[in-house]
């Protein structure tokens, strides 16, 4: 994957602001869509252990 980061656009903050600097990137969505699809079936996997196990403690 490949993440650009861009410059921080100086902001007119108060100097006793509690403000952090702002952090940006850019990713494309094509990138990212097999991590999100393998935290998904990661999360089904668990959801479907998770109600086997409720079914065979209920019989």
């Amino acid at each position: 994957m490949k993440v650009i980061h861009r410059q921080a656009q100086p902001a007119p903050v108060a100097p006793s602001s509690d403000k952090v600097a702002r952090v940006s990137c850019v990713c494309r969505i094509s990138e990212l869509m097999p991590l999100v699809r393998q935290l998904h079936e990661d999360a089904r996997a668990r959801y479907q252990a998770q109600l086997s196990e409720q079914r065979q403690q209920a019989a």
